[in-house]
């Protein structure tokens, strides 16, 4: 039995229809789950993007070279002198690259902070061959990431055990190294969870998604938020 081009045309249709009616669902019902979620912890969905949230996330992401960002699925929630934000990012350059998703994000004026970023690290140990390449790989990822950022490693000379739990890296060294002496760094290396965190002037971001992973629709998100606001006091009382 032949079947005509015609009915494989149709066929073909009606398979993409499906996928793209079940990709916009599946969509809208993360973006509703996550709604509700935000909407627990006080956060309210926001139509536009605050002048004030783009311009410090351009400021403090935005790399040497020339690099488009998108801000997408905003919440907001007024907290006292603290505006707290959830939204995730894109680099719309070329290739759309996902920064980070469901990012927490504060304007704060207790915040004066250095040009910083700070990335936990997995555990390994570089004792044995493979804790070597690991740590080699790491240390050429790390020269890109330098470039890339335009910001330069940052060593820990006095607190050596931390160096293989973060990265740091910054414009101003001693800034950093000073905003760091009065930073729980215990706490944070016994943190479980993978955290990125960068901040500039009154801006502090916490991302604790993991890159290239899918999202973990289990996520405790009311406990990210948690860690979030502890997190935030940490560098608000450094």
């Amino acid at each position: 039995m032949e079947v005509s081009t015609e009915i494989v045309a149709l066929l073909v249709i009606l398979v993409f229809t499906a996928l793209l009616l079940l990709a916009i669902r599946t969509s809208r019902n993360s973006r509703e789950q996550k709604t509700a979620q935000a909407s627990t912890l006080g956060f309210k969905a926001l139509s536009e993007i605050p002048d004030e949230l783009s311009s410090r996330v351009n400021n403090l992401f935005r790399n040497q070279q020339t690099q488009s960002l998108s801000i997408t699925e905003p919440y907001h929630q007024h907290d006292f002198e603290r505006d707290l934000y959830i939204f995730d990012l894109d680099n719309t350059t070329g290739q759309d690259t996902e920064i980070g998703s469901e990012i927490f994000g504060v304007i704060s004026r207790q915040l004066a902070l250095p040009h910083f970023s700070l990335t936990s690290l997995p555990p390994f140990n570089t004792d044995n061959m493979l804790g070597n390449l690991i740590d080699m790989v790491l240390d050429k990822v790390l020269d890109v990431a330098e470039k890339y950022q335009g910001l330069k490693r940052i060593e820990f000379p006095d607190q050596p055990g931390y160096e293989n739990q973060f990265v740091i890296f910054g414009q101003d060294e001693y800034a950093v190294l000073n905003m760091l002496d009065g930073v729980n760094l215990r706490a944070l290396s016994r943190n479980k969870n993978y955290l990125h965190l960068a901040g500039s002037g009154d801006f502090l971001t916490i991302d604790f998604s993991i890159p290239t992973t899918p999202r973990d629709p289990n996520r405790d998100f009311r406990a990210q938020y948690q860690e979030f606001l502890s997190l935030v006091q940490m560098f608000e009382e450094g």
